[in-house]
């Protein structure tokens, strides 16, 4: 069995697969997160952390409010690591949608657990 060290939620959903959609989950989700590392640099290199998040919008704002009027742009030092995760999240949850689309998982089982507590109906 596969677990990935990065998020608790990915190993919930590989505890239900078989060695070989294990390993396709992996490598999709691997290709698709987004690293803390890469974040940062983006963060340093004229701020462009939210275009490494595929968020064009907010990065336009981000520069027409100088960084939401600097404070913004001190904040998102402190929460770089927490939107990755929280995007990571999503995308593990994405990958997840997609292969119970493509009848890549047992059963296709309807619901897809992430977290104790928590269910993604799909």
């Amino acid at each position: 069995m596969i677990l990935s060290r990065h998020s608790k939620e990915v190993n919930n959903v590989l505890l239900n697969m078989s060695m070989k959609q294990q390993k396709a989950f992996m490598r999709d989700y691997r290709s698709k997160r987004k690293s803390v590392l890469v974040a940062y640099l983006a963060y340093f290199f004229f701020g462009f952390h939210y275009l490494y998040f595929d968020k064009g919008a907010t990065q336009i704002f981000f520069y027409l409010t100088c960084g939401f009027f600097v404070i913004g742009y001190i904040f998102d030092f402190f929460r770089l690591p927490f939107m990755v995760r929280k995007i990571n999240l999503e995308m593990g949850r994405q990958v997840a949608k997609t292969h119970l689309a493509l009848g890549s998982y047992p059963d296709n089982k309807q619901f897809v657990n992430f977290a104790p507590g928590y269910r993604m109906k799909v």
